[in-house]
């Protein structure tokens, strides 16, 4: 049994002034995924309104290149649906494998043009069904409502503040390894037990 770890990370204009705490926050969070490298592979999307960018898809987790200045570059609008819709459609998983798929973002739906509220909401109701577990990171909004709107279940959903991003992430790098140990069974608590102090929804 293989756990993918999925990111959707949002590079779109917003995610600028948080640019270099993002980076950092990213890359400790991969550092502590590597705790579990005989169980993990780990597949990276970064999406804003010009381009959904699959960076890879089920890379090795001691494999998985750093976030940099170089290669990550926030600008334009938020395609969140688009990019939801082409990265569960790219990835490569057999029936017995695991998927954690995480959303990181600070910008509401505003420019995707392929995919609609109720195309992603059957997708990630269909793959719910196939064990995997959807996780929204919304920052600086009403996490709960935006992800309500695709059916991502409450216990899933986080907000917090950019300026709080490497705490959010840290508290994601433990609920993930917690998830990993207990075998990647689908939930729809993944917060739960959290003892961080960013906001839970």
């Amino acid at each position: 049994m293989v756990i993918n770890v999925c990111i959707l990370l949002d590079e779109t204009g917003s995610m600028q002034i948080a640019k270099d705490t993002t980076i950092s926050a990213f890359n400790e969070y991969i550092t502590t995924l590597k705790k579990e490298k005989d169980k993990l592979q780990v597949s990276l999307t970064k999406f804003n309104s010009e381009r959904t960018n699959i960076v890879f898809t089920n890379k090795a987790v001691k494999d998985v290149p750093e976030l940099t200045k170089e290669n990550y570059k926030p600008d334009h609008m938020t395609n969140l649906y688009d990019a939801i819709g082409k990265t569960i459609n790219a990835l490569n998983t057999k029936k017995q494998d695991k998927v954690l798929f995480v959303i990181i973002t600070d910008g509401e739906e505003n420019a995707s043009k392929e995919f609609k509220k109720e195309a992603i909401q059957a997708l990630i109701k269909e793959k719910e069904k196939s064990n995997w577990t959807f996780v929204y990171l919304g920052a600086n909004q009403d996490a709960w409502l935006s992800a309500s709107f695709i059916g991502i279940a409450r216990g899933n959903t986080k907000t917090f503040s950019t300026s709080n991003m490497r705490g959010t992430m840290s508290s994601l790098g433990k609920q993930t390894i917690n998830y990993s140990r207990a075998g990647g069974q689908s939930s729809s608590h993944f917060w739960s037990g959290t003892d961080d102090k960013t906001k839970v929804r």
